[in-house]
C-alpha cells in the first residue's frame, strides 16, 4: 500500500447558519487503488460553480473547494449546494 500525500490539509468550514462542525485534517490516505484527488480554488463564483457541481453530480465524483471569504458571502446558496451534494469545503483565506 503506498501512502497518497494530499499537498493541503482539508479543514470544514463552520457557518453559524448552517452548523457544521469542525473536523480534522485530512493529510493523506492509504490506499493501493490509483486515484485523483479534485480541488478548486477561489469560488464560488457564477456562473463557474454551479456548471462544474453539475459536471460532478453527472459523474457521481466528488471534489473539495477551497473558498474565499467574500466570495462565500457573495454566494451562499452555492455553498449551500456544495455542502448538500457531499463535497469538502477549504478555507482559502478572506479576500485571498
Amino acid at each position: 500500500m503506498r501512502n497518497i500525500l494530499w499537498c493541503c490539509c482539508v479543514f470544514l468550514l463552520s457557518f453559524s447558519a448552517l452548523a457544521l462542525p469542525l473536523g480534522q485534517p485530512i493529510r493523506y490516505a492509504k490506499t493501493s487503488e490509483k486515484i485523483v484527488l479534485l480541488s478548486f480554488d477561489d469560488g464560488p463564483s457564477e456562473p463557474y460553480t454551479a456548471q462544474i457541481l453539475d459536471i460532478l453530480a453527472r459523474h457521481q465524483v466528488k471534489a473539495t473547494f477551497f473558498v474565499v471569504g467574500v466570495n462565500v458571502k457573495k454566494y451562499p446558496h452555492l455553498i449551500k449546494r456544495i455542502i448538500e451534494e457531499g463535497h469538502d469545503l477549504g478555507n482559502h483565506s478572506w479576500t485571498h
